[in-house]
């Protein structure tokens, strides 16, 4: 597939090793408020940002804010888009999320069964038959994101710091981009204009590898929520990537805080 870049050509990107989302590739807290930090007002007593207005957009073409404060968790099933790795068919991909922050990922096959997991402190990795071992932090990042689709429609809460970069397009399509300087990097944020979803995550690494490009794609609603049933990512130097697609959506279950526990 093409890549299309939506901005500047700056910085560098960390490529993802293999575990469940670095083989899938190759949680916003919804209805959770956070206080601004001391000497800073609200943005509900002040004037919103140019990137305040654009999320808001995100967040009203997604459903609004009123929806999205109604979910507190999902269950979300569906298969890896990587066919040469995976048999769709012979492939089991559930991707749990609780509020505030926390996510789980399994994929099972024939021959393995891998799961990670976020407590809302720690991050871990367990193979089958295995021991629970750390997760770095740029495999968290990704288990965040495919477990939690929605999750930069706090962005201004999780990056205080993004900004209006400029217009730019994503496959043809005309977008606003956010910039934002990460711990890693630089990592940008496309919004389509014309629909105001989120549809394209720019990744610019420290560490000399190629940028990387997150796509979500295939909005659907689901009780009047709209999720990306699509997540996909690039590296500019490979003709193909990996990813996920959703194929079943339950929202509000019942989830035990033990499930994202390392079990080991």
């Amino acid at each position: 597939m093409p890549i299309t870049r939506s901005s500047r050509k700056t910085g560098k990107s960390l490529r993802a090793g293999v575990s469940v989302a670095g083989a899938l590739w190759a949680g916003l807290s919804v209805g959770v408020a956070q206080a601004p930090p001391a000497g800073q007002a609200s943005a509900a007593s002040r004037p919103l940002t140019p990137a305040e207005q654009l999320v808001k957009a995100y967040i009203d073409a997604v459903g609004g804010q009123s929806v999205l404060d109604s979910v507190k968790s999902w269950e979300l099933t569906g298969h890896p888009l990587d066919t040469k790795r995976f048999n769709p068919d012979k492939t089991k991909l559930v991707l749990f999320w609780k509020a505030p922050e926390k996510a789980r990922a399994t994929i099972k096959t024939l021959n393995s069964d891998v799961a990670e997991g976020f407590d809302g402190q720690r991050a871990w990795i367990l193979r089958q038959h295995g021991h629970g071992h750390k997760l770095s932090m740029e495999k968290q990042d990704i288990l965040q994101i495919i477990c939690n689709p929605l999750r930069f429609t706090r962005l201004p809460v999780i990056y205080p710091g993004v900004a209006m970069e400029g217009k730019g397009k994503v496959e043809g399509r005309d977008v606003t981009v956010l910039l934002s300087n990460v711990q890693w990097g630089d990592r940008r944020f496309s919004f389509d204009d014309e629909t105001h979803y989120l549809v394209q995550i720019e990744d610019h690494f420290k560490s000399g590898d190629p940028p990387r490009f997150t796509r979500l794609r295939d909005y659907q609603g689901v009780e009047g929520l709209r999720i990306p049933h699509v997540i996909e990512q690039n590296w500019m130097d490979q003709l193909e990537g990996g990813g996920v697609r959703i194929v079943k959506v339950k929202l509000n279950v019942p989830i035990r805080d033990v499930t994202f526990e390392n079990p080991r």
